[in-house]
């Protein structure tokens, strides 16, 4: 499969037979699985946090919206969210084993030859093709292997009920072409949604409240431009149609995303076997090349003084053809044909999940001088990120 994927003919194929999956427009109809994780997210925000005897407790936002993400991405993948939130923790230590398997790549994998002998041991590979060793599948996997294979049965019996989840998409797709969209594969599909799609939404949104509380004047005018035009939806959950409509969110957003972009490596592409002369530098074909959002996010001649500022006014004050440069270097989610398919999940949680919490809640760090800790993992995580909430009514 890797050395498939690395076909660009056969990645445009595979990419187009999902692709309708990820748009925007396809996305919006699957809001109410959002409203429903956030929430279930309130939910256990104010029982744990905000209503308790002994008045509001400290605890770790940024861990808590990891549980969320991950909920929110198996509610939108199978209908059904895996149970993060209303456990509290991290079910199974699926989250911490995800943490690791990045830290592996991000050390071990940047050496081949090491990778080959440690995950790649050809010996380790033949021991668990004969069964001899074994790899209990996490909590996760047995989860959508048993959701895929429901949604399986049920079609074969005329059961199958109306849904417009992402299974449902994938497994209409393998309809159409079985040969590309395997069972095997459509499992893939929905696995990569859950591990892509959950730490890197958590990510951006640690990143767009911390942000926001280490900038008082910010925060206070992003509620006054909500106060103009509220949350109109259930339980205070604004939609994503009335959050685009709102110039300076927007701009708190993009401001996040460019001041903590989640991957922190290089994102690596192989310069075609013909070569590639790059600023005066040839470059053979083979080499692998990469561009890190990070130094690209702090460029002067692109995103205007102070780079390393938190300043959402830049998105706002810059002219139409600076403010296209700008969109035209933003790294968080990659660039071209490779970029991030599941980039619009991201964006659909973000703009609903930012202004609803802040609509509801009044945040507060636990000790205004300390700082985060953040440790890259080819994501880079955020944690001792602790907070307080109150009820804003």
């Amino acid at each position: 499969m890797e050395t498939c994927l690395r076909n660009n003919a056969f990645h445009r194929v595979l990419r187009r037979s999902v692709s309708s999956a990820f748009s925007m427009s396809t996305l919006v109809q699957l809001e109410p699985f959002v409203n429903s994780t956030l929430s279930a997210f309130m939910r256990e925000l104010d029982k744990r946090f905000v209503n308790t005897e002994t008045g509001p407790k400290v605890f770790d936002f940024s861990r808590w919206l990891n549980l969320y993400a991950f909920d929110a991405i198996g509610e939108l993948s199978f209908s059904e969210r895996i149970g993060f939130i209303e456990s509290g923790g991290d079910i199974e230590g699926i989250m911490h084993q995800i943490e690791m398997q990045l830290g592996h790549q991000n050390t071990v994998g940047q050496m081949p030859w090491l990778d080959c002998f440690w995950a790649k041991n050809p010996i380790k590979l033949w021991l668990g093709r004969m069964g001899i060793l074994h790899e209990r599948d996490s909590i996760v996997v047995r989860f959508a292997a048993r959701k895929l294979k429901e949604r399986y049965e049920a079609l074969k019996s005329g059961t199958s009920p109306p849904t417009t989840d992402f299974l449902d998409r994938f497994v209409q797709a393998g309809i159409k072409d079985p040969e590309l969209m395997t069972e095997q594969e459509i499992l893939s599909l929905t696995l990569v949604n859950i591990f892509a799609g959950g730490d890197t939404t958590a990510i951006a949104l640690s990143a767009t409240f911390y942000f926001l509380l280490k900038n008082p004047s910010t925060l206070e005018k992003l509620m006054a431009e909500l106060h103009e035009s509220p949350p109109s939806g259930d339980n205070g959950i604004m939609s994503y149609s009335e959050a685009r409509k709102l110039p300076y969110l927007k701009a708190v957003i993009q401001e996040g995303l460019r001041m903590f972009p989640g991957i922190g490596n290089p994102l690596e592409r192989v310069v075609p076997p013909q070569g590639l002369e790059v600023c005066g530098h040839f470059l053979p074909g083979g080499t692998i090349v990469g561009t890190s959002a990070w130094p690209l996010h702090s460029k002067e001649s692109i995103f205007g003084a102070n780079p390393r500022e938190f300043r959402p006014e830049r998105w706002i004050e810059a002219s139409e053809s600076q403010i296209s440069l700008m969109n035209s270097a933003m790294f968080a989610f990659g660039m071209g044909g490779r970029s991030c398919v599941g980039q619009n999940i991201s964006l659909l949680e973000i703009y609903k999940v930012v202004p609803t919490i802040l609509w509801k809640y009044k945040l507060a760090f636990a000790n205004p001088t300390a700082e985060w800790t953040t440790s890259n993992r080819w994501f880079i995580y955020q944690k001792n990120f602790f907070v307080t909430l109150e009820h804003r009514v």
